[in-house]
This record gives C-alpha cells, sequence and structure tokens, in this order.
C-alpha cells in the first residue's frame, strides 16, 4: 500500500518559452472545465497553497507554471514577485514548478492542507549553466520493439530522484547531451529505471562533465506502447514529457501489488519503459495523469527477457465526484486516511488502483469517472477498509461513507 502512495503524477520537465504560454493556457481550461463539472464552489475550497519561486540570487522568478496534484489538479503562473496562490480542498498535494529556462529543485514537493489552513511553499530554480555529454554501450541489442532510447538526468538526492529535469534522446553513436544545473546528478536511460546502469556525475558552473553509461537488455523486459485520450485534452511539459505517468507492477504471491518501475511518457504519447523481471513473475502496466482516468486500468504483458510487449492504454475523463467521510467501527471519523478508486468497468482483482488521495481528519473529495466505480479507504497497510461499489451518472457529487477497521 505505501507502493501506492508513491504512484508517480506530474514531472518536472524543461520548457521551451512558446510552449510554456500553450501548456499553461491547456493546464487553465482542464481545469476549470474539471471544476465545473464536479460542482466545486469557493466554498468547497476550504485551504490555500502559496508558493514562491526564486532564481539562485533569491529573486523572484515571474512565468513559472504551477501545478497542484490531488483528488483534483489545479494551476497557476507566478506573478511579478515570483509568488502564486492557489485555492485547495484540504488532503496531501504534490506541487511541480515547470519553466522554459531554469530547473527547479526539487522537482516535487508534497504539502498537506487542512481545513482553514495557508501552506506557504517557496521553490529555488536555477539556471541550466552546465552540461553532462556522454555514450552508453549496448552489452546485448535492445528489444526490437523499442524505437527511441534517450539519456535522463535525476536528482541524486534519493528524495528527488523520480522525476529527471533534462532528457535528451540518444543519437546514431548512442551519445548525449544534458544541459543542467550545476550540482550532482544521476544519469541514466529514461526508459530503464535510475538505478541501473546509471552513475554519479559532479559538474560544475559553465563547465562539461563525461559520462559513459553500460546497459545489457537481456536481465530486463518490459513494455512500450501508446497512451491515447478520449475528451482529453493533450498537454505536454516541454519538449520531452507528456503528464502521463506509467509504470510497471509485480503481483506477488499473497497478492500484493509491487511496482517496479514507473517514467513518463513523451510528449507524442507513446512510452518505453524495462525493468530487471524474475521469469514467471505476473506483471502489468499502469498509466495515471491528472484529471483521466485509464480504462483498464492495467494490461497484462507477457514479454521475456530482453523484449518488450506492446500495451496501448486508453484514458476517459474523470467527470464525476465522490466526496464523503473515512469512518471507524464507531462511526467516528478517523483522523489520518487515505482513498483510492478505480473504473469498474472491466475491473480485475489484479488491475492497479488509482492514485490514493489524502483524506486529513477523514474528509475528501475525488475525481472519478462516469459509471460503476469501487472506492475503498485505508489508515495504514493493516487496516484496509472493503471496496464500496458506486455508480456515478452525472457531474453531480455523490457521497459516499467508507468504514476502515
Amino acid at each position: 500500500m505505501r507502493d501506492l502512495r508513491t504512484h508517480e503524477n506530474c514531472c518536472d520537465a524543461r520548457m521551451k518559452r512558446s510552449g510554456c504560454r500553450a501548456a499553461a493556457l491547456a493546464l487553465w481550461i482542464l481545469c476549470a472545465a474539471l471544476v465545473a463539472a464536479g460542482g466545486v464552489t469557493a466554498q468547497d475550497r476550504s485551504g490555500e497553497i502559496a508558493v514562491t519561486v526564486r532564481d539562485s540570487a533569491a529573486r523572484p522568478v515571474a512565468g513559472a507554471e504551477v501545478v497542484a496534484v490531488g483528488g483534483d489538479w489545479h494551476a497557476g503562473t507566478t506573478d511579478a514577485a515570483g509568488q502564486v496562490r492557489l485555492s485547495v480542498t484540504p488532503g496531501t498535494w504534490e506541487i511541480a514548478i515547470l519553466h522554459a529556462d531554469l530547473v527547479v529543485i526539487p522537482p516535487v514537493r508534497s504539502v498537506t492542507v487542512r481545513v482553514g489552513e495557508s501552506r506557504v511553499m517557496e521553490f529555488r530554480a536555477l539556471p541550466r549553466s552546465a552540461r553532462i555529454k556522454g555514450t552508453v554501450r549496448f552489452h546485448s541489442d535492445p528489444p526490437t520493439a523499442l524505437a527511441v532510447l534517450s539519456a535522463a538526468a535525476y536528482s541524486s538526492e534519493a528524495a528527488d530522484g523520480t522525476r529527471p529535469v533534462a532528457v535528451a534522446p540518444l543519437a546514431e553513436d548512442r551519445s548525449f547531451s544534458l544541459a543542467v544545473p550545476p550540482g550532482r546528478w544521476r544519469v541514466g536511460l529514461l526508459e530503464v529505471p535510475s538505478g541501473i546502469a546509471a552513475r554519479d556525475v559532479v559538474v560544475e558552473q559553465g563547465q562539461e562533465s563525461e559520462v559513459a553509461l553500460e546497459v545489457d537488455f537481456r536481465t530486463l523486459a518490459g513494455a512500450v506502447g501508446l497512451v491515447f485520450e478520449a475528451g482529453l485534452i493533450t498537454e505536454r511539459l516541454g519538449p520531452a514529457f507528456s503528464l502521463t505517468t506509467v509504470g510497471l507492477y509485480a503481483i506477488e504471491s499473497g497478492g500484493q501489488h509491487r511496482i517496479i518501475a514507473t517514467t513518463q511518457a513523451r510528449a507524442n504519447q507513446t512510452y518505453s519503459i524495462l525493468a530487471p523481471l524474475p521469469p514467471g513473475t505476473p506483471v502489468a502496466v499502469f498509466a495515471w495523469r491528472p484529471g483521466g482516468t485509464a480504462v483498464p486500468t492495467a494490461v497484462r504483458t507477457f514479454a521475456a527477457a530482453g523484449s518488450a510487449a506492446f500495451a496501448d492504454i486508453r484514458f476517459v475523463v474523470n467527470s464525476g465526484t465522490l466526496v464523503g467521510t473515512v469512518v471507524d467501527p464507531n462511526g467516528r471519523p478517523v483522523a489520518d486516511a487515505w482513498v483510492t478508486a478505480v473504473s469498474a468497468v472491466r475491473f480485475e482483482e489484479w488491475m492497479m488502483w488509482g492514485k490514493p488521495v489524502h483524506a486529513p481528519g477523514g474528509a475528501f473529495r475525488i475525481r472519478v469517472p462516469l459509471g460503476p466505480v469501487l472506492v475503498r479507504a485505508w489508515r495504514d497497510p493493516r487496516r484496509v477498509g472493503t471496496p464500496l461499489r458506486v455508480s456515478v451518472g452525472s457531474t453531480d457529487p455523490v457521497t459516499v461513507r467508507l468504514e476502515v477497521p
């Protein structure tokens, strides 16, 4: 269950100035549509997140896109003072900052907002004034289904190492060049977990560092595919990424899900993901993005070591809303709970549930697709409630009450 809490949602990537305004407009259009569809009013949003972005000299950074992802999602742009305020519902939110020229460290941070509370967050945006050049040596041929391979730079800090800050496709000679801020970075392949075939590199202001990577595809298996959408606006966060997170998970003998690897789909909505997989392990591909739900929620793969299976994933709009309370067996609201939902269309027990939503004080609000939905709550891995089946037939919020042991 802890793995579910880490299910990624939003990436931090380099954006061009011309694309920044278009992405901001798309973000705001989708946000407004979702709010209107779900019937959220100003009174429903009883918390606030105040974000400030400064550069390396502590000067305000204007024009940075701020994206908050939780049970819903919101976006804004920093003003001349480097600030933006987002009105949100109580819960835990992931905050990502996107800028055309600067890299924000850390790429994603989480914050919990309670009723009537205003949380203040400050981010530091650094210039891409250093460069990492390198080559990749293959000890075996990549899977034939793998059309594109890209080098990626991640923060070397363990807590920040799941979102790349720079990505570049490999050239024909398998070389690459990444523009990054000065510091220590972990360099690897976007399609392979950052702990595999990766090297730590230190690069100084205005300097270049070189790195050589080695990868053996005979030990890896995974999937490639296309993410397509029904009625969703296609946003791209810079030249390399979309907002779609794709991952592999294994189903252990006890039925527990173990997330093996995650990555971001490319701007053209294609993805490739490989990881070490023990022979015979049941494996599936899941995908998640703000504003939409994958149907089905996961796709089984049957790739053998050294190969990749095809797994296309379709999204539908989250146009319904569930609101409610998580209670204990005595009917009292649970002080700290989590809620997750999944479309019940073609649902099977092995499929991945949706991104968890924090319910401080037991209260929650979560976006879901129309139709049959399964929703469940928990307060720790040992106390998980029985899933509740709910029919969502319109954009009007549906009230539910979830009980946990």
